[in-house]
């Protein structure tokens, strides 16, 4: 059956915490949904995401009215997939509340959004799958966490030293290093066990990561992401992790299917930046980068950019991933800088450097031998 609105997706039969409930007590809810509504009284307040948890430094103790996350966009119940695929993109969140009028329906997830876009999805695998972030198994979990948050991701597949695929670290596997009195460490004076991130990778890591083919095709990916109830597949070649599709990759697919001419362009994050002229500098210097790029190809389906903002004491770092499809395949590039011009910047030049070194490698090939 064809889905063509969230309405028939809502899941409401989810845990709700308060906003005084620590991040310890709802662990084991994090590790069934991938993010849970915090409440105050009947009152709608936020969603609290593993991922947020993941890449900051929140003590166990840490109250969920901390971390909530706050002014989310709002579904329709009648809202298409494909709007929701581009909210989903635009606030970086795992879950998005659902309502008619002022009433809380309940919550749509990504992967509910991906599960029902199975449909209208007519790309195949090379239009999605990007080189893997790797880790090799004798780096420590500190390592691991730091790569995560460099690179703003949510997993990591784990190698040996001949770069063969042995295991993944995905975001809730880092739950067994924060849960208390349950993880290798040392004890505090209460009792409480403080996380070793000293210790290796292999200590957290799922030792049975979800792996398929390069040549079996995308709708048959997700269904395998389904059959396992994983948010991830590892593609590898010769058991060597050779690309990796994520829920964000396939719902930039299905958002970019709701443009209805030209260039489907999203910059998402752009709204974490403060500074007005700032962004529309930025927005200036992407659609410049789209024109350029234009001429170079018989086609750009859609160009995505991604900015997020962490704060590190009284700094901000930004990172930057780009992704654009075109005719000769997907491109992609990342940066980080504490300037968010110059990480911008950085990335739309690698972009562009990446590209045209493509090209040539392409044309040198199309040359006659000897010319």
């Amino acid at each position: 059956m064809e889905i063509s609105d969230v309405s028939k997706i809502i899941r409401k039969d989810f845990p709700k915490v308060g906003p005084d409930v620590s991040i310890s007590e709802i662990i084991n809810h994090l590790k069934n949904h991938e993010a849970i509504p915090v409440f105050q009284g009947d009152e709608f307040i936020g969603i609290v995401s593993l991922s947020d948890i993941i890449r900051r430094d929140y003590p166990p103790n840490t109250k969920t009215k901390t971390i909530v996350r706050k002014n989310l966009p709002e579904v329709n119940e009648n809202d298409s997939i494909t709007k929701v695929a581009r909210l989903f993109l635009e606030s970086d969140s795992d879950a998005l509340p659902v309502f008619s009028g002022k009433t809380l329906l309940g919550l749509v997830y990504q992967r509910d959004v991906i599960r029902a876009s199975k449909h209208i999805i007519n790309s195949s695998m090379k239009d999605i799958i990007n080189v893997p972030e790797v880790i090799e198994k004798n780096e420590t979990i500190g390592k691991a966490r730091g790569k995560i948050k460099e690179y703003s991701i949510s997993r990591l597949p784990v190698v040996d030293e001949n770069g063969k695929l042995v295991g993944i670290v995905d975001s809730v596997d880092f739950l067994k290093v924060i849960i208390p009195k349950r993880i290798p460490g040392k004890q505090d004076l209460t009792g409480d066990v403080i996380p070793d991130y000293k210790l290796p990778v292999t200590t957290i890591m799922d030792t049975n990561p979800i792996v398929v083919s390069n040549k079996i095709g995308l709708k048959e990916a997700i269904d395998v992401m389904e059959k396992y109830g994983k948010s991830y597949i590892i593609v590898t070649k010769n058991n060597e992790p050779i690309g990796i599709i994520t829920p964000k990759d396939i719902l930039e697919i299905i958002a970019s299917t709701e443009k209805e001419r030209g260039v489907y362009v999203q910059i998402a994050g752009l709204d974490n930046i403060d500074n007005f002229f700032d962004r529309d500098k930025i927005d200036k210097m992407i659609g410049d980068t789209v024109k350029k790029l234009g001429k170079m190809f018989d086609r750009i389906d859609y160009m995505f950019v991604h900015i997020k903002q962490y704060k590190k004491g009284g700094d901000k770092l930004y990172s930057i991933r780009t992704r654009i499809m075109t005719s000769d395949g997907l491109f992609i590039s990342k940066s980080s800088s504490w300037n968010a011009i110059a990480a911008v910047d950085e990335a739309l030049d690698r972009l562009e450097k990446q590209v045209v070194r493509e090209k040539k490698k392409k044309s040198d090939l199309q040359k006659p031998r000897g010319v």
